[in-house]
């Protein structure tokens, strides 16, 4: 659980393999998930749960990056529920994204 009064973020992957599965994120003023990836690393997030968040729920970069975002529920961001930087080739599916 992060704080509502300072730029906090609950988790950053940089050029990393990461599978994360059934997490809970809450609270967090800077954004849930950071992920920067190329087409060499392997990113999974799925069947988490992302809520009161500040700027965005989840942002995804990297030139080429082929993150996946599956089953995941975001609710109640200030900003963006998923934000995809140019040149990324993200996948997502099932998502249930509100009131962002």
């Amino acid at each position: 659980m992060g704080n509502d009064y300072n730029m906090t973020s609950g988790c950053l992957f940089i050029y990393s393999d990461v599978v994360m599965s059934s997490c809970k994120f809450m609270n967090y003023k800077a954004g849930a998930i950071y992920s920067v990836a190329n087409d060499e690393n392997d990113v999974q997030i799925k069947d988490c749960d992302i809520s009161k968040c500040g700027i965005v729920g989840i942002y995804i970069q990297g030139d080429d990056g082929k993150q996946e975002v599956v089953r995941t529920k975001i609710e109640n961001i200030e900003g963006q529920g998923i934000r995809v930087h140019k040149g990324n080739r993200a996948l997502i599916h099932g998502c249930e994204i509100t009131k962002c």
